[in-house]
C-alpha cells in the first residue's frame, strides 16, 4: 500500500490529521494492509516538524518515507496501490487589479499564488448626502478627485503591464469607469 499526503503552507494541523489516520487505519480488515498503512502512516507523523507549517509532499509505503518540497494550495491524502501526483501549475502570470473609491490593489497570481504588488488608499471624500447650493459643486469636486484616483491607479497597472492577461474587479460604478479610462 502507498500513501501520499500533500500538505500546503499554513496547515498545522497536520499531526491530528494524521493521528486520526492512524486511528481509521486499525478498522482496515486485511492485517497486511493495515500493518503497512499504520507503519507508513506512524512514519510520517515522526517525520514532521511540528514547528513546521508545510510546504511538503511525503510518499511512503510502509517501510521509506520520501520528503518534497511542496509549492502548491491544494491538501491531498491517498492511499492506494499506486502514489499520486500533483503538478502544480505555474502557467501565465495573470495581472490582478481591485479598485473603488477608498482603496486599491494590484497582484499577480500564477494560478497557485497570489503576490500583491502595489496597494494604496485614495483621498476621495464621499458623497456629499446634504442638499443646497453648495450640493452640486461637492459632487463635481468628489469627481474630479475620483478621476485623479484612477489615473494613479492606472499608471501603476500600466507599469506592472507586461503583456500578460488582467483581470479586474471592485465595485461596480467605479470599476466600469475605470475600465473606461483604462489607456491599455
Amino acid at each position: 500500500m502507498k500513501i501520499t499526503l500533500y500538505i500546503p503552507k499554513g496547515k498545522t494541523d497536520t499531526r491530528n490529521f494524521l493521528n486520526e489516520e492512524i486511528a481509521e487505519a486499525m478498522n482496515i480488515k486485511s492485517k497486511s494492509t493495515r500493518k503497512t498503512v499504520i507503519a507508513g502512516l506512524r512514519k510520517m507523523l515522526n517525520a514532521i516538524n511540528p514547528y513546521e507549517d508545510g510546504g511538503i509532499a511525503m510518499f511512503t509505503d510502509g517501510e521509506d518515507l520520501i520528503i518534497e518540497k511542496y509549492d502548491g494550495v491544494k491538501k491531498l491524502y491517498h492511499c492506494g496501490h499506486e502514489y499520486k501526483r500533483i503538478e502544480v501549475k505555474t502557467g501565465e502570470d495573470i495581472l490582478l487589479c481591485v479598485i473603488d473609491s477608498k482603496d486599491a490593489a494590484i497582484g499577480k497570481t500564477d494560478g497557485e499564488n497570489i503576490t500583491v504588488l502595489w496597494e494604496d488608499q485614495s483621498l476621495v471624500p464621499n458623497k456629499h448626502g446634504m442638499g443646497g447650493q453648495s450640493a452640486a459643486r461637492f459632487g463635481r469636486a468628489r469627481q474630479e478627485e475620483l478621476k485623479q484616483w484612477m489615473r494613479k491607479v492606472g499608471e501603476h497597472l500600466q507599469q506592472e503591464f507586461h503583456g500578460q492577461p488582467i483581470k479586474i474587479g471592485g465595485c461596480g460604478m467605479v470599476k466600469e469607469a475605470f475600465i473606461k479610462e483604462l489607456p491599455l
